[in-house]
């Protein structure tokens, strides 16, 4: 998760988080299931059961975990978030030191009915239009990508924040790229995380994907890909990797 910078939707009751690679500590230990198997090359992707705020750099290390993996505080808003991991391997092994990693990235919302916490209308764009750079030249890229919200129940409206990810590897097309989406849904009393499987695309079917020959002056850099514009990737285009549940926001003090 990076500075507030990139995520912002109208208010400080409503944000989206991201987390800048360079701001994260290279991790070296193994990953568990991997988005791709089979190939001598590849980015890795892991849902973490934990928080990792104490793991990452930048202004989130300020973050006050609330619970042991979807809550925390930082100044007057909850941070609502999943956990994840993305690691570079060649022939199983992490060559993350010696590579670097980039990740863009767009946001939706929709309304949410807080009776049947259902969505009820079309996503909509937030200030992510097209994607941009999450940022870009790190490691490994420890992450907890989620939504920030008021804590005042009152000031919370019921939504639902979709977050779509392109990573890849810096030069280097052959290790492929990721696809991935987090969920956030957010009622006045209650939240919901999900986390998905990310989809791991072969060199051959990335660069249909994502174009070669980009470069990244700074955080907020638009890139154009070959997805769709006036939608994101849809929750049923993913497999559900860990459903956290609705839980409820901790009593006003």
């Amino acid at each position: 998760m990076g500075n507030l910078r990139s995520g912002m939707l109208g208010t400080v009751g409503a944000g989206v988080l991201g987390q800048n690679p360079g701001t994260a500590r290279p991790n070296r230990g193994p990953l568990g299931q991997d988005a791709g198997t089979g190939t001598a090359t590849e980015l890795s992707y892991a849902v973490l059961l934990e928080n990792q705020s104490g793991n990452i750099g930048g202004w989130v290390k300020n973050i006050k975990p609330i619970d042991n993996d979807t809550l925390g505080s930082y100044g007057s808003s909850y941070v609502v978030h999943g956990n994840n991991r993305i690691q570079v391997t060649e022939n199983g092994i992490d060559v993350s030191a010696v590579s670097r990693i980039f990740r863009v990235w767009r946001v939706w919302s929709a309304p949410l009915d807080p009776r049947t916490r259902e969505r009820t209308g079309d996503y909509r764009t937030g200030e992510h239009n097209s994607f941009v750079n999450d940022g870009s030249g790190g490691h490994t890229w420890v992450d907890i990508p989620g939504h920030q919200v008021a804590i005042a129940s009152g000031e919370r409206k019921p939504e639902r924040v979709l977050s779509e990810f392109l990573v890849g590897v810096q030069g280097k097309p052959s290790f492929g790229g990721l696809q991935f989406i987090v969920v956030v849904d957010v009622t006045g009393a209650e939240y919901k995380v999900r986390m998905y499987r990310a989809i791991y695309r072969k060199e051959a079917e990335w660069l249909e994907v994502f174009p070669l020959g980009f470069g990244f002056s700074g955080v907020g850099d638009r890139v154009t890909v070959a997805l769709p514009t006036g939608k994101p990737s849809g929750e049923d285009d993913y497999v559900l990797e860990h459903d956290y549940g609705w839980r409820k926001f901790p009593p006003a003090k």
